[in-house]
């Protein structure tokens, strides 16, 4: 008796990596097309899975924070300022050396 086996395997490592701006975009267009189209047909249209796309709507409505601010930030444009401010840090640890290896000093007596 043999079994037939599923793809899994093959499927799950050709999984596509979602930009995070893009993200934002397909979630904003969502909240903006809800009362017109299930979620269905919006992950149809836009060639994304629906179990994607519920996951970025459930991610985005567990953080725990202002709606304002989260809004802000799960936008295409609050994406990008984010981005910008890691970016930043990063440099400036670098610069600074703060956020570099640096080995210890020792004193040559």
């Amino acid at each position: 008796m043999s079994k037939q086996y599923n793809d899994s395997i093959r499927v799950a490592s050709e999984r596509i990596q979602w930009e995070r701006d893009d993200v934002a975009s397909k979630i904003v267009d969502f909240e903006q097309a809800r009362h017109k189209q299930s979620q269905r047909q919006f992950a149809i249209e836009q060639g994304v899975c629906r179990s994607t796309l519920q996951h970025w709507l459930a991610r985005k409505k567990s953080i725990d924070a202002s709606p304002i601010l989260i809004e802000f930030l799960e936008s295409p444009i609050g994406t990008a300022f984010l981005h910008r401010i890691v970016t930043s840090a990063h440099f400036v640890f670098t610069k600074d050396g703060s956020g570099s290896f640096q080995p210890p000093l020792t004193s040559i007596a």
